[in-house]
């Protein structure tokens, strides 16, 4: 596997203190991983024990970043992650090993191990479901496998990650072979929203870790944050569970335009 795929963190200088608290969680959480790993990163090296550092210089955008990364990745397929999503259980190595073995032997394009958005279209896996066209969000940069080929292509150079979502899911269209796992494959503790730890997830880490407690030195959301989060969390889930898979899309643009 290790000839075939590799694991990239999407990052940038301005995040450079939550580097170790991804790191810790890594190697906690998934000591057993062989593949080659790499922390993208402007100017900055990231010296983190067992990822190469990818150093793309001046921050122009975070597509263009990834850009000038994935073309220094020598195989054919990337996992990529983001720097403040810490996984938090331990990663089955077989398990994934045998989810990717299926996705690469059926030539996927995509294969995300968040099972959000849910798919119902099977596919010839036990593993994954199909996302079709049409799919809100059938792209994201969270626990995302690429074939590196087809993400290349799908990247706009001025695009940020919540524009890239959205609109290379409407350019992925023209291609097949995305996919979504039937169940989450990863657990993780999302660390950092606008800039600020997010209030739950600083109290968990520092609950689970105090000894991280030097390494979280950026600001926390505040109680009022932290409640209007709660409840975009609550409308998204109810957004999900109401709206079918292939009408999410379309209802999104109505109401953009609507408001």
């Amino acid at each position: 596997m290790k000839d075939k795929v590799s694991i990239l963190i999407s990052s940038c200088d301005k995040f450079k203190d939550v580097w170790p608290i991804f790191s810790f969680y890594f190697d906690k959480s998934w000591s057993d991983c062989n593949l080659n790993k790499y922390f993208l990163s402007n100017n900055e090296n990231s010296e983190i024990e067992g990822f190469d550092s990818i150093a793309v210089g001046e921050d122009i955008s975070w597509s263009s970043n990834l850009l000038i990364a994935l073309k220094q990745i020598p195989t054919e397929y990337v996992l990529i992650m983001l720097d403040d999503v810490f996984i938090d259980q331990k990663v089955d190595n077989n398990h994934f090993n045998n989810i990717v073995s299926d996705f690469i032997a059926i030539n996927g394009n995509y294969l995300k191990f968040l099972a959000q958005p849910k798919s119902r279209v099977k596919s010839s896996s036990q593993y994954f479901n199909v996302l079709p066209p049409n799919t809100l969000y059938r792209t994201t940069a969270v626990f995302a496998l690429w074939k590196k080929s087809t993400l290349i292509n799908l990247l706009n150079e001025n695009e940020n990650p919540w524009e890239f979502e959205e609109k290379a899911s409407i350019r992925s269209d023209k291609y097949d072979g995305f996919f979504v796992v039937k169940q989450n494959f990863f657990k993780y503790i999302h660390g950092v929203v606008r800039g600020n730890f997010i209030n739950s997830s600083y109290n968990k880490i520092l609950k689970q870790h105090p000894e991280l407690q030097s390494l979280l030195i950026r600001g926390v959301n505040s109680p009022m944050d932290e409640i209007k989060l709660y409840f975009i969390n609550i409308r998204h889930k109810m957004f999900y569970t109401l709206v079918p898979l292939t009408y999410r899309r379309t209802l999104k643009s109505f109401f953009q335009k609507l408001f």
